[in-house]
Parts: C-alpha cells; structure tokens; sequence
C-alpha cells in the first residue's frame, strides 16, 4: 500500500478557516464525530482524569515515602509507559 502525504493541500485548503471551522468527508456520521476525542482533554479523553493530586510542590514535605516505595512508583510508571 502506498501512502500520498498530502499535508500541503491540506494547509492551503485550510488557511482560510476560522477557528473551529470543520473540514470532514461527507461519509463521516455522527457516530464516528461522536467517537472521536481531542486527546489530553479532560472534558473529551476518557482516560484523561483531572483530579487535583493528592501531593502538590507546595505539601510535597507532607510526603513520606520510603526509598522503596519511591522505586516501586518510579518502576510501575515505567511499565506503564
């Protein structure tokens, strides 16, 4: 399968847009504008929580984490990355 990158005609075709003007195929229903999400929203990525953390910069003193604890944080972001 060959690829045409076409992200020149897609800027030219969009310069005049404004600001949350939409460019979409005429096949595209609702249910696929209703599946879609701006990622790292919070209102619209489902996966996006947007919670006030438990420790800040300001409380982080607070904080008593043993040196494991701390590895085993550091260990299970890394798997999740």
């Amino acid at each position: 399968m060959t690829y045409i990158d076409i992200t020149d005609l897609i800027n030219r075709a969009t310069e005049d847009f404004a600001v949350g003007q939409l460019l979409k195929k005429n096949s595209f229903t609702l249910y696929e504008t209703m599946s879609a999400i701006e990622i790292m929203d919070p209102k619209m990525d489902s996966g996006m929580k947007h919670e006030k953390p438990k420790y800040t910069y300001e409380n982080l003193n607070e904080c008593n984490l043993s040196i494991n604890q701390v590895i085993k944080i550091i260990d299970r972001l890394q798997g999740l990355e």
